[in-house]
């Protein structure tokens, strides 16, 4: 785990001895709004968002859409939570059930796949970096 600029700005006060109250707290302000932004920057990928959001705009609870496609409301669950990509026929079935185009879940779908390929390769590169460790 890497520390951000405004950790080490806070534990180099704390080693100095004498922190400023005004520093300390701006800079335990900014980590945590930083903690924050990234928390929602990975909470969902896009394709499970707009999942979510065709089930909610329909208000169905996940076990009646699962029922409803004939897949498990866990299936569901991972498509809207983690972003578990549903197979082709599965998607099929949401395109046809929430009368969207099946192309746009696929396009959702290929961009989230990118987006997850770049961060694999960006952790490769960093564990290289660091000399294989994590």
């Amino acid at each position: 785990m890497s520390v951000d600029y405004y950790s080490r700005t806070l534990l180099e006060i704390l080693a100095r001895g004498d922190p400023d109250k005004e520093v300390m707290s701006a800079c335990l302000k900014k980590e945590t709004e930083n903690k924050e932004e990234k928390k929602e920057t990975r909470t969902r990928p896009d394709i499970s968002k707009y999942l979510l959001d065709l089930r909610k705009g329909k208000e169905l609870k996940q076990e009646e859409l699962a029922k409803e496609i004939g897949i498990s409301q866990r299936a569901v669950s991972n498509y809207e939570r983690d972003g578990t990509i549903p197979d082709k026929p599965t998607m099929q079935k949401l395109a046809v059930f929430f009368g969207v185009p099946y192309s746009y879940l696929e396009d959702l779908a290929d961009q989230w796949n990118e987006k997850k390929r770049i961060k694999k390769q960006q952790r490769k590169e960093e564990r290289i970096r660091n000399g294989g460790k994590r």
